[in-house]
């Protein structure tokens, strides 16, 4: 195959079997502005991604009908970015997020136990009068000790008073 595979519609609709190679570029327009190419069988279909000179994938897309999964071989990084800014990255040990992590309509920032069956959860109100944040003080307090605010939503460590008064 040449070095550049353009199929245009309607005038080509090529069909391919086994190992199509091309060099630089796989160009695939139609009248509309958009191509497609369709890659699968009864069990789904996969896009690997290699680096030069590899024989294994280093990422590789995959469906199988019923989800869409994006996979790496080896312990390289999942990057998401927008305007070409990285704003979400998956590594072996968890997920970063760079920028706000909104978690829309009441949605829960839910945190699992060990077993995964159990979870213990953050939620906005129903309704709010205005946005906020609370600042998160800098170490985990001492044992009786509550978190309070200063009414500007720095959130530090305080114990509760004792009284004198005692009421019978």
């Amino acid at each position: 195959i040449q070095t550049q595979i353009d199929a245009k519609a309607p005038t080509a609709s090529p069909t391919f079997t086994g190992t199509v190679t091309a060099d630089t570029l796989i160009n695939v327009e139609s009248a509309s502005g958009y191509g497609k190419i369709e890659i699968g069988g009864p069990s789904g279909g996969y896009i690997d991604f290699k680096a030069p000179f590899s024989d294994d994938y280093d990422g590789r897309l995959i469906t199988d009908g019923t989800s869409l999964y994006l996979t790496t071989s080896s312990d390289i990084p999942v990057m998401l970015k927008h305007n070409d800014s990285e704003k979400m990255r998956t590594t072996s040990t968890g997920i970063q997020v760079t920028g706000n992590l909104n978690v829309l309509a009441q949605g829960s920032v839910r945190m699992e136990d060990a077993a995964g069956g159990e979870y213990a959860a953050f939620q906005a109100p129903t309704t709010l009068t205005a946005s906020y944040i609370m600042t998160m003080p800098p170490n985990t307090g001492s044992a009786g000790q509550f978190l309070q605010t200063n009414g500007s939503g720095v959130l530090s460590f305080s114990g509760v008073g004792s009284s004198t008064n005692v009421i019978t």
